[in-house]
């Protein structure tokens, strides 16, 4: 069985790079994936992500690049990238 999964991106340039962030609902788990375009070699897609479910109700980090090890919270990443605030918003679709 196979199903469609819901997403909501946000995506945007900034000094060459491209930038696009994906927050989804997988089973009990609320997940974002921040997705790196280099204008050279393509998407990085291990850039970072998060996780949380019901029973871990704090976001929690999932760092696969150096380019996000400062980062520890989603406060981090929006202080970071602004515009992928909305990522993290409970009403999110």
């Amino acid at each position: 069985m196979c199903a469609e999964i819901e997403a909501k991106t946000i995506e945007f340039s900034e000094d060459g790079y491209g930038f696009r962030g994906t927050r989804a609902e997988v089973g009990t788990f609320a997940v974002v994936a921040i997705d790196v375009n280099h204008p050279n070699y393509g998407y990085f897609a291990e850039f970072m992500a998060f996780w949380r479910s019901p029973h871990s109700i704090s976001w929690e980090p999932i760092k696969v690049h150096r380019g996000s090890w400062d980062i520890h919270t989603p406060e981090n990443l929006i202080e970071r990238f602004p515009k992928f605030s909305a990522l993290f918003d409970e009403d999110v679709d």
